[in-house]
């Protein structure tokens, strides 16, 4: 089988914490928990440049892992997180993210 790229897209509460944890145990296969900062994509001009952004990250994050270094993720204080969002809330009353893109 050749090298497949998922992206698993997930709602608030969803578990996707756990669906990383158990897809990482399966043999050649890797799960980055949050690993692209998806915000940059609205500043992008077209779904092709998109689509081509999320092919460079699928090929250098490959790369790293191959050469046994460390791949980019959104982590807080170096450990996958099991709640996205803090107590503090933005002015808007949304509550702030505790994650930072390293």
């Amino acid at each position: 089988m050749g090298q497949e790229n998922i992206i698993l897209a997930e709602i608030p509460r969803s578990d996707i914490t756990l669906t990383c944890h158990l897809l990482n145990k399966l043999p050649q296969t890797v799960s980055l928990y949050q690993p692209m900062n998806i915000g940059k994509f609205s500043k992008l001009e077209s779904h092709k440049v998109i689509c081509q952004e999320i092919k460079i990250f699928f090929q250098e994050a490959r790369a790293s892992i191959s050469s046994g270094k460390v791949v980019l993720l959104k982590i807080n204080l170096g450990a996958v997180p099991d709640n996205n969002f803090g107590e503090t809330r933005a002015q808007s009353g949304l509550r702030q993210s505790k994650h930072r893109l390293v």
